[in-house]
């Protein structure tokens, strides 16, 4: 009998760790992710949402900045936990972040870093505690039309 018990041991601690193996992972949705899903994606620096992988968080991933009023990007998700992380730089805008349709406003204003700039300072506007279930978040910037820039860094969630 203590031989077989000895082979269910080893059999019962595989089992256990599996099981704490399949709970909550961290996601990180990068500024770039195709699953994002934007209102006015363009490579023009006249307006719309711009890419750049160099200078402000290029070692974090890279940033996706828009000055243009109406301008959007949206995550879908499925979790418990939301972060939106933004680049802080000197000429913030004001920005407009819902979730699940309550909305927070946030500035990430940093006099001493420009867009070129190579440090990666962020900001993070975040909820918990959310049901396990589908979730939205909408990201808009709401500046004075040119005035400032939303830069955003990456969205992670649980």
């Amino acid at each position: 009998m203590a031989g077989q018990l000895s082979l269910l041991f080893p059999l019962v601690v595989a089992l256990l760790v599996s099981i704490s193996s399949v709970g909550a992972m961290n996601v990180t949705v990068p500024a770039n992710d195709p699953s994002l899903i934007f209102t006015n994606q363009t490579s023009s620096v006249l307006g719309g949402w711009q890419f750049n992988d160099t200078g402000l968080c290029g070692s974090e991933g890279g940033t996706v900045q828009t000055s243009a009023m109406e301008d959007q990007v949206t995550l879908e998700f499925n979790g418990t936990a939301v972060y939106v992380v933004f680049a802080e730089y000197d000429l913030a805008a004001m920005t407009n972040v819902t979730i699940d349709g309550v909305q927070a406003n946030v500035t990430a204003l940093n006099a001493t870093l420009s867009l070129t700039s190579t440090d990666c300072q962020t900001r993070t506007l975040y909820a918990t505690g959310m049901l396990n279930t589908n979730h939205t978040v909408i990201v808009a910037y709401a500046g004075t039309g040119g005035l400032g820039r939303t830069v955003l860094n990456k969205f992670m969630y649980v």
